[in-house]
């Protein structure tokens, strides 16, 4: 699906910052509530072919999430494999798209906050970080 990797990004980033704000303004006594569905029947995803929650069903699961206290509603299957997903890694996620030691393709790092100091394929090292 074009734009499926920015989309997922900001997706990504607003859930990140729920997560930040629910910490932050916790002392002052603000509920932060996460809600996560993947595709719900609305004018956004009329032309996908996938299983698709009603919103009515969102809503009624979110009041009954609020009531029990929880702060983050997966409101459906979907939402829920992924969350259960995260701490396995991103292999699980994409065995599909691993690197090859035969193949010289353009490999991209997407960097972050936590840099490795090296990156390694196999048993070949392709490159150091020079603060290593």
């Amino acid at each position: 699906m074009p734009g499926a990797a920015t989309y997922s990004a900001a997706k990504a980033a607003a859930w990140s910052l729920t997560n930040g704000l629910r910490n932050e303004l916790h002392d002052q006594g603000t509920a932060v509530i996460g809600l996560h569905v993947a595709y719900m029947d609305t004018d956004m995803a009329r032309g996908l072919t996938v299983p698709k929650t009603h919103p009515r069903v969102v809503a009624q699961y979110s009041v009954e999430c609020i009531q029990q206290g929880q702060v983050e509603i997966l409101a459906d299957e979907i939402c829920r494999q992924l969350k259960g997903g995260l701490s396995a890694g991103v292999t699980r996620c994409y065995s599909n798209r691993t690197i090859r030691n035969s193949e010289r393709t353009r490999v991209a790092i997407v960097p972050d906050f936590r840099m490795p100091t090296h990156l390694q394929i196999g048993k070949e090292e392709l490159c150091r970080n020079p603060k290593s």
